[in-house]
Parts: C-alpha cells; structure tokens; sequence
C-alpha cells in the first residue's frame, strides 16, 4: 500500500510539472494581439501532433480557432493560415515584411543558397540560374531526349514481375535527376550518393537537435557525405579537360553566362534540383498509377491517347516537344493527381518587421505557414473535389490559372521545375501504359474465410511476438547506452544479422547512427561503424577491452586460440606463431614447400571444367595441413577435411548444442580434429624419425622461448588451419572472378609473372626476392581483400564499464568493430566500388593508412598476413603462366556472411 501511494504521488508531481510547462510555454507566446490558438510544450511546441496528424491536427485547430491560428511546429513560433484569401495575399506579397521561412532543419541541409530560401534580387538570380538549365527551352533542346532514352531502359523487363511501384518510382525520380546532372559518374557513385541523399532528405522534416542518432544530426551528416562527393565530381571535372554534356558541367563552365555561381551556390542549386523534384515526382507517379488503376476509364482514354501517338512514330523513336504538348489527357490527369493527392501541403513564410493580417499583429521572425491543402477539397472550386475527374482540367481551361490554383506554388514562387516534373511524369506514364497493364488477382468467398482464420491465428502469435520482443527492449532498455534494438530474447537479431548483414548495419546505422545496440551471436552487442571509433578500439586493447568472439567460436576454435587471448597469454601466443609463420620462417623454409606444393596442385588441369571455389578451399587447407603434418596428409587428409568443414560451419552459428544444429556439428567436427591430432602427436612422440613440419617443431620446442602445453599445440594448428582456409581460399577465387572481369588488369599480371620465369630456369622455385618484386600482385590481393571484404570485422568484450561517444558500454558486452564499410569509402577509395590495383601502386601509404583494417590493426594485425599473401600469389603466379580461362554458367556470388558461391565457381581451363 505504501509503495503504491508512494507511485501515485510520484504521478501526480509529474502531472502538475507538465501542466505547469504547458501553462508557462502559453503565457510565454500570450498577447491580445496574436491570433487564437495553442503552443504545445516549451521548445517542442505542437510539432510531434503536426508531423503524425497533419491535416486531422489543422481541421481540429481550425475548428476551434477559425482560419488563422497560433502554433508552434518545427521549432518555431508558427501562425497557421488556412484562408485563400490570406494565403493568395501573402503569397503575391513577398518583400512586404514577408521572406521565405524554412525552418532551420531545411535551411541547414538544403543550403542557405536553395531557391526556397532565398529573396529578393538573389532569388530572382539563383531563380534565373535554375530556369537556364530546366526550364522549357532547356527541357526541349537537351533533356527531353536523354529522360526518354533513360526511362525507356528502367521500365524495361518489368513484364511477370510484382514490384513495388513506390520504390520503383522513388527510385525513377532520384536517378533519372542524378544522371541528368552529373551523367557519366552517375551509375560509379549513385549507390553512395542515394544512401547519403535519403538521410538528407529525411532530416529536412524534423526537429532541429543536432544530437547522435536523431534524424537531423543524421540529415547533417547526409550533406556533408553528398557535399564531398559533389566538390570531388567537380575537382575532377575541372582538372580534366572532357567535355560532359550534362547540367554539372553547363554550371562549372558557365564563364560567360548571366549566371556564374560559386562553388557554394553550384552545390546548394545541384541539391536543390535534386530534392525538390523527388518527393513530388516520384508520389505524384506513385498516385497516378495508383488512380488509373482504380478509375477503368480514365486510364483507357489515357492509353489511347499514347497509342495514338505511338501509331504516328517508328518503333524506338523517341518522344518529342510537339508530342509531350500534345498530350492534353496525361497532363490533366498529372494535375488532378497532385490536387487529390496533395504532394505539396503549403509553404513557409518569416515576418521582417510585425505585421497586420485580418486585424492580429504577426511579431517579427515568426513564420507564417501558408496552408494550401484544403483549397484543393473546396467544392465551389472543384466540385465533388474526392473524386478523381481529370476532365475538369479539360472542361475548364482556366483551372491551371486559378487564382487559388497552388498546386505549384503561386507569384514570384511558382515551382521553376514544375514542367521538368510533369515531363518526367509524362515520359513515365508513356512507357509504363504502352507497354504494360496491371493486373490484380482476385479472392474467392472460401478462400477469404481460410485466410480471415489464418489472420486471426497469425495475430495471436503476433501479439505473443510483440510482447516477447518488448520485453526484450525493456531488459536492454538504458538511458546512457547507444540507441538501437535487440530482438528476440536470446536469439536477439542474429537471423536478420546473417542473413542480409551488410543491408542490415546499413539500415541500423540510417535509423541509429554509427553506434548502435543490437543482439547477436547470443551477446547483447554494441556495433561501432565509425572509423575514428574503430581505430581507438582497436589500438587500445587492454582498457577495459578484450578479445570478444562469441562463445560458439571460442569453443569450437579453442580457448587458446590467439583471437581469443589476451595481455601476457596474447603476446606469448602471438611469438609462437610467428616463430612458426612469420616472415623470417617463411623466407628460410615455407616458401621452397609451398612452390613445389602449388607446382604439383595445379599439374592437370588443362580441358577441365571445374568449380574454383572447390579448388581455392582445397588448396588453402591441402598447404597448410601438408606444412603442418607433411607425411601423413596423403593418409588421413579426407578424414580430417570432412571434420573440419564442420568445424568452420560451427563456429558463425547460435551456440545452441542441439542435435542437427551447426553449432552441435562444429562441436563434434572439433572432437574428431582433436582426435585425429593427438594421434600423429602420440605417433611422433613414440618415433625417432624428425619431420620437416610445423607440429615437430611445436612438439619438440624444449629449449624453445615459446613452449606449448597439447592443449595450447592443437589450438595453435586449428587457429592456423582456420585462419589461412576461408581468408586464402576466397581472395585466391575472387581474385580469379576479378582477373577474368578485367582483362587488362589480368594481363599486367601476366607480364609481371612472365617477366620472372624468363630470368629462371623451367622448373626453378620461386623465391623470396622474386616474391617481394611481384608489386602488382600484391595490389591484386589487397584490392581484391578490399572490394571482396573477406573479413567483415572484429569483436571486442567490454571488462568494465566503459564510455564511448557519450555512452557507457556495460561490462560483459560485446562490441562488433564493423570495418566493412570502411573498404567502401569513396574519399578513402575512389570508385570504391570498381576493381582497382593501380590505387595501391599510386598510393604506397594505403597499406598502412590510419583506416586500412584489411589485414587487423594495432596488436591484432594478423601474424599470418604474409604467409597469406605468399600462397596466393604462389597459386596465382603458377597459374596464370600456365592456364587461360573463362567462366561457364554465371554462378551467383554471395558476399555474407562469408564470401562463397553457393553453387560453385565454374570455370573452363585451357593452355596457355
């Protein structure tokens, strides 16, 4: 009892503090002179109401207050005007103690230069800027063709298919707005660019805290990322002395033209285009097919009037001006569709000075927002305004020319882009009803009744799963760790995590930022995709930091495994490993082993068909169990293989040891290696012959600095094993896939290597010198390390609580240093996402770059680097002087959670 009165007491403070702020926040903005209205809470003011209500929070208001009415939205003092007459007053009356008032989030993100925010004499220039390159006359000398050459292409193979038309058309209006500016570069970067651009777009609407993982601090980012790239482009294009024929290239070298702009308002101009012809383009295309489908007789006369068109030209003849003028159907429909639809709710304006409008004073820097949704539903104007009639633009030619038409803007803001976007809509709707119809299957009475029960029974379970998953939120739930969300109990988001891994982190990332909870691998788990962060995490190994690989790896790859260790252990383990597979062993006794190994391996294989991938995998264990066991291979190698796939598939799985589970196969896939070791262990002990192999050199190291217990032994041959199988298997295939893709980079290759074998005798080995002149190879491997990304990141275990980026990481957690993204950076790498060696030969520093994490970073750098490297340029070397090839088939790739082909690699090898 006294708990609970102690609960409602607490309850009732609360609710007398918020009747309080929201009392004081009234008073704050009370004046006889202002219109009626409320201001919501202090700072917020109404804007969570407005942004989730819209146009049901407006009729309220109005209904209460009448048509103009105080607000407080986007972080503004705000009065609403939702009178026409008011509304046409201000917007043909700009200058008169009236500018444009954006709120800061737009201001911030699109640019102080866009034309939305500016006025007078630098609107009517940036305005004049903007219509030279996509007004009417520019539309119909250059852009015409090139939108319909474009849309032409991306509405082709849509036949059978069920696509979402949003996406489509979201992805229509942005790409075919990119590709008309920057053209070329277009298809290099555009997956970059959009990924930044959405955060851009989607911070422009919220609320003006610049604080990590809201949409505005995201939004910033989103320009700065889009800035960078846009002054790359421009850089590049001014060094270079090629001609673009796009809008980038009119505005960098427009010299001579009325409208020079600095580099600044090029940016602002070039965002501009580009966010104020997506949204409403790609909507008003969504809607109108939306609308079509649904009105039968509409999208019939629509049809007709483009198969008419088509009947007057050949087969592939694109469309031009005449025919876009002639199209008075589709532009009625374009018209009712933005009026039914509303893309556009109303504009913002700021008081200079305070003014007088219908007998309040507006103070001076309020906004004033200009709320023209609900003339498009005013019967007098449109009559049965809720039903879409594309004939009353037809039957009243004058409709386009209202006085209260503000589809498209109205006075000196009329939308300078508003007939590029009727055009692209056009062109859209051109291609999109000649060549395709849309069907909608339907159900039956019966049918119905089976899926109303499935539907029921589905949300039973659905509430169980939401009450499960809440609860799951709630036990992670902390005000100073980062934001995020964590799943399933116990099985958290690994499912989501494997299988579609990098979209997930950049789906997390968009909503969360760079530093985001989750639950993975069975582990509360903080993600860090920050590059500064990841370079502290990883160079700073010891502060209240450890290795923190998840426990189904650390039990199937062992305890001991040098991954896992950590301090004195790791150092000790660290010495051991590289007396064994660092360079000085290499140089003196692996490298002669692996060239006669490759030499042998790769004999035969001329007229073949055969799965590289298959091939690579082999050859990466096949070396490392002969340099490890050497002459029992050929014995029990098949044994210890078929364990030891098992293993590998065990250790990225739930630690569930269930019968038929990975994690339960990699478990017995251990015991059976482990098996099989102690065995040759026992045998070598019990003989004298000495054999030139890693395990004799572990196993009778009595004088040795590094003596290793059995335990320690065989977790050092697993780790060594584990660690060269999947990174050399699939940089040695994806090197191939890469080569074969690129010829010319295939035959620099082949020149360095032929170059070494004219100085050798037939059948002299390689060695270390030869080794060390190969520099293209060894961009070849790090290139392909980079775009393949084998190795996604690493994990660390939290000792104590710690802090990063203003939040406390709790002790025993794990934190995912995801590098991934890294090796896509476009300022780091250039064209990240195209197949490059030359960039490590330009840039010697790029192997050792603050950010280059390929192989590890700070004591974590992998000791088996080199030896890596080695066998895959022993392979590669042997086998581009003795072999061409090609693919057959066109196997899918797939790139995590490892990279594999699932259904093989398939190549044809012939001689060279």
């Amino acid at each position: 009892m006294a708990v609970l009165l102690l609960a409602v007491c607490g309850l009732v403070m609360v609710l007398c503090l918020c009747f309080a702020l929201l009392q004081w926040n009234e008073i704050r903005y009370s004046s006889k002179r202002l219109p009626p209205g409320t201001m919501g809470w202090p700072f917020f003011g109404e804007t969570t109401e407005f942004l989730k209500h819209g146009p049901n929070f407006m009729k309220n208001q109005r209904a209460r207050y009448g048509s103009l009415f105080k607000s407080h939205i986007l972080g503004c003092p705000t009065v609403v005007s939702m009178d026409p007459e008011i509304n046409r007053y201000i917007l043909m009356n700009e200058g008169k103690g009236l500018v444009p008032g954006y709120p800061q989030s737009m201001l911030e993100i699109l640019g102080k230069n866009n034309i939305a925010a500016v006025h007078g004499a630098t609107h009517k220039y940036i305005r004049g800027s903007m219509l030279s390159l996509i007004g009417p006359a520019s539309i119909r000398l250059h852009l015409l063709s090139k939108i319909d050459m474009l849309l032409r292409s991306y509405l082709d193979n849509w036949d059978g298919k069920t696509i979402d038309i949003q996406e489509r058309t979201n992805e229509m209006a942005l790409l075919i707005s990119f590709t008309l500016i920057v053209e070329i570069e277009s298809s290099q970067i555009y997956e970059t660019f959009k990924t930044e651009f959405d955060k851009l777009v989607v911070g422009t609407l919220s609320l003006p805290y610049n604080i990590p993982g809201s949409n505005y601090h995201q939004g910033l980012q989103g320009r700065k990322r889009v800035t960078k790239l846009l002054r790359q482009i421009m850089e590049e294009r001014r060094a270079s002395s090629v001609t673009h024929n796009d809008m980038l290239d009119e505005l960098l070298r427009n010299e001579d033209s009325n409208y020079k702009l600095s580099d600044v308002e090029i940016i602002d101009q070039v965002i501009t285009i580009l966010y104020s012809g997506y949204e409403t383009v790609s909507t008003t295309t969504m809607m109108a097919i939306k609308y079509l489908h649904d009105h039968p007789r509409a999208l019939q006369e629509l049809r007709d009037e483009h198969f008419a068109m088509r009947q007057r030209k050949k087969p592939n003849e694109p469309i031009d001006w005449n025919d876009y003028k002639s199209m008075n159907f589709t532009r009625a429909v374009i018209y009712e569709t933005s009026r039914l639809a509303t893309i556009v709710n109303g504009v913002l304006r700021k008081t200079t000075k305070d003014i007088e409008l219908n007998g309040f004073i507006i103070p001076e820097r309020w906004r004033i927002y200009v709320y023209t949704r609900e003339i498009n539903y005013d019967p007098f104007l449109y009559s049965e305004p809720f039903t879409f009639n594309p004939w009353r633009w037809l039957d009243n030619k004058s409709l386009e020319s209202h006085n209260y038409c503000f589809i498209f803007g109205g006075g000196t803001r009329l939308c300078p882009g508003k007939e590029l976007g009727i055009v692209k809509i056009t062109m859209f709707l051109h291609y999109f009803v000649t060549r395709y119809r849309v069907c909608v299957s339907k159900v039956s009475r019966a049918t119905m009744a089976v899926l109303l029960l499935t539907v029921c029974g589905m949300v039973i379970v659905l509430c169980l799963c939401f009450a499960l998953s809440k609860w799951n939120e709630i036990r992670y739930a902390s005000k100073g760790l980062p934001p995020g969300t964590m799943g399933w109990p116990f099985f958290g988001e690994t499912t989501e995590f494997l299988k579609h891994g990098p979209n997930f982190m950049k789906n997390q990332r968009a909503r969360y930022g760079s530093l985001f909870k989750s639950h993975v691998l069975g582990c509360p788990t903080v993600v860090s995709m920050d590059p500064e962060l990841n370079r502290y995490i990883l160079m700073n190994e010891g502060k209240g930091l450890v290795p923190g690989y998840p426990q189904s790896m650390q039990e199937i790859v062992g305890k001991n495994n040098i991954a896992a260790v950590h301090g004195a252990t790791h150092k000790y383990i660290r010495g051991s490993m590289l007396s064994l597979i660092g360079p000085a062993s290499i140089k003196l006794h692996l490298m002669s082993k692996m060239d006669m190994l490759v030499r042998s391996y790769l004999d035969n294989w001329d007229g073949k068909t055969i799965d590289i991938q298959e091939r690579t995998n082999e050859m990466a264990l096949l070396l490392s169990f002969k340099q490890i066991v050497e002459t029992e291979s050929n014995q029990i190698y098949e044994t210890f293989k078929t364990e030891f796939d098992k293993l590998v598939i065990g250790t990225l799985s739930l630690p569930i040891n269930i019968p038929g589970s990975n994690y339960h196969h990699g478990l017995q896939g251990r015991k059976r290696v482990i098996k099989i070791l102690r065995r040759i262990m026992e045998e070598r002990r019990a003989s004298s012959v000495t054999h030139n192999a890693m395990l004799d050199e572990l196993i009778g190291n009595e004088d040795s600095d590094y003596k290793l217990s059995d335990v320690e032994i065989i977790d050092q041959v697993i780790t060594i094993l584990y660690s060269g199988y999947e990174t050399v298997s699939k940089t040695t295939m994806m090197a191939i896939k890469y080569l074969h893709d690129h010829p010319r980079d295939l035959e620099q290759l082949r020149n360095e290597h032929f170059a070494i074998r004219q100085r050798k005798k037939p059948d002299e080995p390689i060695d270390w010198n030869d080794y060390k002149s190969m520099n293209f190879t060894r961009a070849v491997i790090y290139e392909t390390s980079r775009l393949a990304t084998i190795v996604n990141g690493v994990l660390r275990k939290t000792t104590k609580d710690i802090e990063l980026n203003g939040f406390i990481i709790p002790k025993g957690w794990r934190i995912y240093v995801y590098t991934r993204e890294i090796n896509y950076d476009p300022f780091l790498y250039p064209e990240p996402f195209t197949f490059n060696p030359w960039r490590w030969l330009d840039n010697k520093s790029l192997e050792s770059h603050n950010y280059c994490f390929i192989f590890g970073g700070g004591t974590r750098l992998c000791p088996g680097k080199e030896l890596g490297i080695v066998k895959i340029t022993m392979f590669l070397h042997y086998f581009v002087t003795r072999y061409r090839w090609e693919e057959v088939g066109g196997d899918k790739l797939v790139q995590f959670p490892r990279v594999e082909a699932p259904n093989g690699l398939h190549i044809r090898v012939s001689k060279y």
